[in-house]
Order: C-alpha cells, then structure tokens, then sequence
C-alpha cells in the first residue's frame, strides 16, 4: 500500500515550531509523509491542483490540516479551498472555516440554532441615519468589529451616538458596510473553551481583562486557568455544531444581565498552545497549560492518522 501523505500548515511564532514538531515527529512515527515546511500564502494553483512554492503537490495528500491564524490571506483561503475540492481529507472543512472566519456570518449562524450571541447588525454605508439613532438610543453601546480579523484587532466601543456618527462618516470612504454588535455586559474576563470533534478539550480557562473591554492577551489580557462552568462547555459545543466545525476554541462571555453564556467568536482553528506560549516569553509554564498542550497535540496526532488511514492501529497515549 502507498504511504500516507499528510500537509500540516502550523504556525510557528511563539514555539508553535516546537508544537509542529512534536507533531510532525509523532505522524511519521506512524509510517505517514509528512510535508510541513511551506506557506500557504506562497502556494499556487496550476490546472486546478494547488502546489507549494518548492513544487510539492498539495493536492494529492490524503489528509491537511491548518492550524496557523496570523499568515492568514484572501489567496491562502483560496488555496484551502481548492484543495479540499481536489478531495483531500481537511480539517476544519472549508465551510465551516469561512463561517467561522467571518463574524458576522457566525453570529447569524449562531443565532438562527439557538446559541447566545449578541444582537448584531450589518449596515451599508449609506444606511439611514435616522435609524441608525434609534437603534443605538436602544442598545446604547456598540462594538464594531473588522468580520475577519484576529487578536480583538479594530475592534472599538463606542458609547454615544455622535462618536459612532463621526466614525461612520469617516469609514465609508474605505468599506462597502459595517459589523456591528451590541454590547454585552460582562465582569473581568472571558470563557474560552476548546472543542475537539464534538467533544470539550480540558476544562477551559479565562483570560482577564488588561484593558477597559478587550480580554486578548495582545490587548493587555492574562490568559489563567479557571475552568468554565457546564453551561459554558455546552455552549461551546453548541456552537462549534452550528458551524459543523471539527477543532475550535470558543470565546464567551457570561452575560451580567442573564447570566448566561454568550458567544462572542468560534475561532477557525483550535486555541494557541498557551504552555509553549509561555515558554516562549521565558516565564513559568502554568501545570493546566502544560499538560493540556499534550492533550492537544494527542488529538490532533489520533485525528489525522484516522483520516489518513482508518484500519491503523492508533499510538498508544
């Protein structure tokens, strides 16, 4: 029988190598090939098969699997896309990747099974000023949110009226339309938690706010290990269904006027490996993020070589 062929597209910023590694260490330990080392933002697509730069056919691997959301582009979704229509086993599907890389499509998503998000709005730039009014005079604090950027990245707040005005007469010189999200209300931190295949990765944690509402760790936030409430893993699981996502991490926050769980992002790709992260900065490696970056990368390993080949015995854990 042929061997195996497997594309991993990892990151590799914040000892995302050393993660990649291990990974790719562990795959060939099972008799696959592994092709690792190229980027998708440098692949091309020649007569509808997609090839790295170096020449490596990605199109004919058996299974890939992406895991690398900061050298994300519009051609490098290109590229996934039309590698999965080649027919190679993916993982997250393309689908389930383009709603969840595109906020304003999830929240929809999200809404219409039922999952908490917030009350959302998309308007084009040259949308009613009256209406805009009343609406805000209801929900009384915006977020604007960029639909596919990561790390809170754009994403403001604003409080009154004629500073959302002002923005609006400036931003639709430059975008055809505008995502916006009622605020929710919410004390300290997050609730993120990580899905795996229809099943919850550890306990989850939080990360507590740096700053007056963002919880990203680029935006002054502390990722901490607090384990998230039942409701908050059923949520996550409910979300990543609605999506038909295989691997995620899901963002929330508990609403303090409900006091449930709202949704606020399902990530296209799993959580960062927080114990390499750590490592990384040269800081103590927190126990919880230690031992769940094993158990993560123990998924990733089992999933891809049952893709690969469903009569393999899998490695023992």
């Amino acid at each position: 029988m042929p061997q195996k062929r497997v594309g991993l597209w990892f990151y590799t910023n914040e000892h995302g190598h050393v993660i990649r590694q291990e990974i790719v260490d562990r795959l060939e330990a099972a008799g696959l090939d592994v092709t690792y080392d190229f980027d998708m933002r440098e692949c091309y697509c020649l007569n509808g098969q997609v090839f790295t730069r170096d020449g490596i056919n990605l199109s004919e691997m058996d299974v890939f699997h992406y895991m690398n959301a900061e050298e994300r582009n519009d051609h490098q979704h290109d590229m996934l896309r039309l590698i999965e229509e080649s027919g190679v086993e993916m993982f997250n599907s393309y689908a389930s990747y383009t709603y969840a890389n595109d906020k304003f499509l999830a929240n929809c998503k999200l809404r219409q099974a039922g999952v908490n998000v917030a009350d959302s709005m998309l308007i084009p730039v040259n949308f009613d000023e009256d209406r805009i009014r009343r609406i805000f005079d209801e929900w009384k604090s915006f977020i604007i949110k960029p639909r596919d950027k990561i790390c809170a990245t754009g994403i403001m707040k604003i409080d009154s009226y004629e500073k959302f005005y002002d923005f609006y007469l400036f931003a639709k010189e430059f975008v055809g339309n505008l995502y916006i999200e009622r605020y929710i209300p919410f004390e300290k931190r997050d609730i993120r938690v990580e899905i795996f295949d229809d099943e919850v990765v550890g306990d989850g944690f939080s990360r507590v706010m740096g700053h007056s509402f963002k919880t990203n760790v680029r935006s002054g936030g502390r990722a901490t290990f607090i384990p998230a409430e039942d409701d908050a893993k059923q949520t996550a699981l409910d979300a990543a269904r609605a999506l038909g996502i295989t691997t995620t991490i899901v963002d929330m926050v508990r609403n303090t006027e409900t006091g449930e769980p709202y949704v606020l992002e399902v990530n296209p790709l799993l959580g960062v490996f927080y114990g390499a992260h750590y490592a990384s900065l040269g800081q103590p490696v927190p126990e919880y993020f230690a031992e769940i970056d094993k158990v993560k990368i123990e998924y990733i390993v089992r999933h891809i070589i049952r893709l690969a080949d469903p009569s393999a015995a899998l490695p023992k854990q």
